[in-house]
Parts: structure tokens; C-alpha cells; sequence
């Protein structure tokens, strides 16, 4: 199992479950700029779909020919999409709270654009948050999303808090990783991975998450050609806040393989 992880999150958003379900051959990874990965160059930027080849480089660096994806938001996106440019490789997708890539509209590509070169620009003065204590960064961590219990929090700030002795306790992510993107997918795109995707698809809804209350959800489910959907009462963190929710129907689609 390869398990990819949310926007600003970090490999460890999986651990719970994984710990859970230790039976099971699991790896974790953080995406570029994420975590305790490197930064891309001075100058350079993070392309959203440059992180499926990513997941490419980890599964290949395993030596593993074929495997099951298990994917929470920004990660299920690369997993999804992984799975439809190589079905041959994806035995089987867990999404939880994701159903792939957020979308625009055609006539919305010039101001996605400059909203992307304006935000770009601004990131590059920008100076990073820093803390007088790794409290405050957990302090922060939960201000920022409300849902995050104490326990979660800690969980991702394990591989998310960084300390210099002249500037103090700062995120280990990438201050670039919050720029605009330069250009989304339409719809129509989306689709079309969907219906590239050939393995059976488990789907975790959060009753309140925050991922799938947008778009049309019933049109992607729809063109999947194998999918199960769950619903779990919780948040978009619900994987990692309340992991006795999700360890059942995980390990129960997995171990159908």
C-alpha cells in the first residue's frame, strides 16, 4: 500500500490507520516541499501535477510493479490520477474526502493566470511565520483548522515543525506550496481521468468534510466503472482525528483483492 497525503499536510496522516492495520505491507511519503522533503530550487515553483510523477518515483524506487493507492485530498487527487495514466499498476483506490483535481471554467484560464504570476511575486518577499515556541505552532496548527484535535495535530506537526536558533520555531513546508495555481483542469478533464481509472475505488465522505461539498459529485461517481461509497460521519481530517471510522471499510476493501 503507498499512501499519499493532503495540501500542507505530511506522510503521517496515515499513521493511525496504518499503525492500525499493521498487518499490511504500508508506505508513506511526503510530497515536494511538504514535511521533511526538500524545497525546490530558488526561484522555481510546485506544479500541482508534477506530484503524480512523484508517486511514480516512490513506487518505482520500491520496486513495486503493482499496488493498492490510498489517498486523502490533495493526495487523493495524485492518486486518482496516477491510477488513470497507469491503471495497469493501481490494484486498488481508497479516496477519503477526494475525488479528484478542484476545476475552473474555460473563460476563467486568463484570471487564473494572473491571480497565479501576481501570487507567485508575492511569495517570493514573503517572510516566513516564525514562533516563539513549538506550542505556538501546534496553537496555530489548530486555529487554522478547527477540526484538528490535539492528538492529530500532534501527529502531523511531528514531521511539520522545524527550529533555528536565530529565527525560532517555524513550518517545515514550503511557503510556495500556498501560491496560486497557474492553470486547473476543467470538469471535462477530470471525467476523462475517471474513466481512465480501471481498479475498484472505495470512496471515504466525511459527512462535513470539505472536499466533496463542491461541483458535480454525483456526475464523477457515476464515471467511475467499479466504486463503492462510504459515508463516515466526520471531518476532512476524519482518517486522522477519528481513525476507528475508517479502519473497518479500509481494511475489509483492501483485503478483497
Amino acid at each position: 500500500m503507498l499512501s499519499t497525503h493532503g495540501w500542507l499536510d505530511n506522510a503521517n496522516t496515515w499513521k493511525p490507520v496504518a499503525s492500525a492495520l499493521s498487518s499490511m505491507d504500508w508506505a508513506s511519503f511526503d510530497f515536494p516541499g511538504h514535511g521533511r522533503s526538500g524545497h525546490v530550487a530558488r526561484g522555481e515553483t510546485y506544479h500541482f501535477v508534477d506530484n503524480v510523477e512523484t508517486v511514480q518515483d516512490v513506487a518505482n524506487a520500491l520496486a513495486w510493479a503493482q499496488f493498492s493507492l490510498v489517498g486523502h485530498s490533495m493526495g487523493g487527487s495524485m492518486a486518482l490520477m496516477f491510477a488513470a495514466a497507469f491503471p495497469s499498476r493501481v490494484r486498488r483506490l481508497v479516496l477519503a474526502d477526494s475525488l479528484g483535481p478542484i476545476t475552473a471554467a474555460e473563460d476563467t484560464a486568463t484570471e487564473q493566470l494572473t491571480s497565479a504570476l501576481n501570487s507567485r511575486r508575492r511569495s517570493r518577499i514573503a517572510q516566513v511565520s516564525t514562533y516563539p515556541s513549538r506550542q505556538d505552532l501546534l496553537d496555530r496548527m489548530q486555529r487554522g483548522n478547527s477540526t484538528l484535535s490535539v492528538e492529530a495535530a500532534e501527529t502531523l506537526l511531528e514531521r511539520n515543525a522545524a527550529v533555528e536558533a536565530d529565527r525560532g520555531w517555524h513550518f517545515s513546508y514550503d511557503r510556495r506550496l500556498r501560491d496560486v495555481s497557474a492553470m486547473r483542469f476543467t470538469e471535462g478533464h477530470v471525467l476523462d481521468l475517471i474513466r481512465h481509472v480501471q481498479c475498484p475505488v472505495l470512496l471515504l465522505r466525511a459527512s462535513y468534510g470539505t472536499v466533496l461539498r463542491d461541483g458535480p459529485l454525483d456526475e464523477r461517481i457515476a464515471a467511475f466503472k467499479d466504486i463503492t461509497v462510504v459515508e463516515i460521519e466526520g471531518s476532512h481530517h476524519v482518517h486522522l482525528v477519528e481513525p476507528e471510522k475508517v479502519i473497518a471499510p479500509i481494511e475489509a476493501f483492501l483485503s478483497a483483492e
